[in-house]
């Protein structure tokens, strides 16, 4: 459940306060496991070498993210 709600956001369909209300929890959990997704995307693209840079790295998996979610 957590990544479908992490894909739903991501994908720009759906802000974090709407689905808080769904989901009946606070928003700062939802950010919490965007936090979490991003930062083991980050990890792992450091560790293969195809990212040097946040921002770089930011821009470039966030539509694939959204695609394997």
């Amino acid at each position: 459940q957590k990544a479908a709600v992490v894909r739903r956001h991501l994908a720009g369909r759906e802000k974090v306060s709407d689905l808080a209300d769904e989901l009946q929890v606070q928003p700062g959990l939802i950010y919490l496991w965007v936090r979490q997704v991003l930062e083991q995307v980050e990890r792992t693209y450091r560790e293969l070498g195809l990212i040097q840079r946040p921002l770089e790295m930011r821009a470039i998996f966030t539509n694939e993210l959204v695609q394997v979610l």
